[in-house]
């Protein structure tokens, strides 16, 4: 076998292991954790706007772990309506979005004080 060959072979078998140790992480604390089952992390935002007549709220947020998701602003779908009668313009809050499709849903939410 040529040594770029073997090279290869080893690197594949290499980061077949990975997901059976945890994967690597850039951040020095070590492997990536993944959440708990159940669990529901919460991400941080601002209301911006709240369209009651669309079922819709427009949030500048923080990062959102569980979609992956950068700190940005953009509008959410909510799945209760009650959400939209909890807030308003200028409001501080935690929230929980999940993706349904090509929406972004906010299905729980809680005001800060």
């Amino acid at each position: 076998m040529k040594p770029v060959q073997v090279i290869g072979l080893i690197a594949f078998a290499a980061s077949a292991m990975l997901p059976a140790q945890g994967g690597f992480s850039a951040n020095a604390a070590g492997p990536v954790k993944k959440p708990a089952a159940g669990s529901r992390a919460m991400a941080s935002a601002e209301v911006l706007k709240v369209y009651k007549n669309e079922k819709r709220l427009l949030l500048q947020h923080g990062p959102i772990e569980n979609l992956r998701m950068e700190a940005m602003t953009m509008e959410f779908g909510v799945s209760d309506q009650k959400l939209l009668d909890s807030v308003k313009q200028g409001d501080k809050i935690r929230f929980v979005a999940r993706r349904v499709g090509d929406d972004y849903i906010v299905t729980h939410l809680k005001l800060m004080k």
